[in-house]
């Protein structure tokens, strides 16, 4: 009889401390899952957070262009299409100040003008003059 209780207090203890292991498996698991969800939001954050910088980007681009930022435009000598804004990749335009009166439409890139146009536009821009394009100046 002695046995028997000290099997079946044996039996109960294990059947315990299963129990016990399982809480705590399961316990684990969701904090793995809460952790996990965590991390999701923070990435959900994370990402609205770029994507507000970013319209805040295009918006402060627009307001600096104006709707020159989404035109495109044609370099009168090379004939290469671009937009306005394609200075911060490098490539600079510079406009007639005939605007819409110009001959060949009125926008430049500076690597495209010969020399003494480059020196001349350079000059208007230090002195605040207008600068008008070789072909105009022919008028």
């Amino acid at each position: 009889m002695f046995q028997a209780k000290e099997t079946e207090a044996a039996a109960k203890l294990a059947a315990a401390e299963t129990r016990a292991r399982e809480r705590e498996e399961s316990k684990k698991r969701r904090l793995e899952e809460e952790e996990k969800q965590i991390q999701k939001r923070r990435q959900r954050e994370e990402d609205l957070v770029k994507r507000r910088e970013e319209r805040e980007r295009a918006k402060q681009e627009r307001e600096r262009f104006g709707r020159l930022a989404s035109k495109k435009f044609t370099c009168g000598l090379c004939s290469v299409r671009a937009r306005v804004n394609d200075e911060r990749e490098g490539i600079e335009w510079y406009g007639c100040d005939r605007g819409d009166e110009c001959k060949v439409g009125g926008w430049f890139h500076m690597m495209c003008l010969p020399e003494s146009e480059q020196e001349a536009l350079r000059a208007s821009l230090v002195s605040g003059d207008e600068w008008v394009c070789a072909f105009c100046m022919e008028e």
